[in-house]
């Protein structure tokens, strides 16, 4: 995208500290870095655009599942345990990343960031997915990389769970006081499976 409009790659913890709050947000600072604002919404529709054609070209060039997460949700889906995506990722190319890693099939449905007009922290995206999965929202736990998925656990009134992994910010999300903090993906399944939940 950078290159479509003269700039260079910038490097890649740069690009890393700008996700989490969705697309729009990492090509707003992604061109903020270069000292170029998108002034206009017609700029940043465009530069969106951009951005969005590139990457559904390549879904998943260097995304894998970090170790032992396959198992783990396929694992807690085959109890029957409701899961959903709520991400500030675009829908679409989410939807294709969970086809693309053979997850598809865990998940009950997938709230991106374009789903509706608000993306985490706003709570409306993850109480759309309870809604989606007739989930009782007293046994519901989000979890989550970054402190935006705590914060819209909490606006939302359910249970959250940090975890150590991912591209979020450890300390934001350990200060924003999730309800429990797991460093290992095969954890999740003490925690959603007890009978605590």
């Amino acid at each position: 995208m950078l290159d479509e409009y003269g700039y260079g790659a910038l490097p890649r913890d740069t690009v890393i500290s700008h996700i989490g709050w969705g697309a729009r947000n990492l090509v707003e600072r992604c061109f903020e870095e270069y000292g170029h604002g998108l002034p206009t919404p017609a700029d940043r529709a465009a530069a969106l655009a951009t951005f969005s054609k590139h990457y559904r070209a390549g879904l998943v060039v260097e995304t894998v599942v970090y170790p032992t997460l396959t198992e783990t949700l396929h694992t807690l889906a085959a109890t029957g345990c409701p899961m959903a995506l709520v991400t500030n990722k675009p829908e679409e190319p989410s939807v294709g990343i969970l086809e693309l890693l053979g997850l598809s099939s865990c998940f009950e449905t997938v709230i991106g960031g374009d789903t509706l007009p608000t993306r985490k922290p706003d709570p409306a995206q993850l109480l759309l997915a309870i809604e989606r999965c007739q989930a009782d929202p007293d046994r519901v736990v989000m979890i989550g990389d970054a402190s935006v998925d705590v914060e819209a656990a909490r606006h939302a009134g359910v249970s959250a769970c940090g975890v150590g992994w991912g591209l979020g910010d450890r300390e934001a999300a350990r200060n924003a006081g999730p309800d429990w903090w797991i460093e290992e993906p095969e954890t999740l399944s003490e925690i959603l499976l007890s009978e605590r939940r």
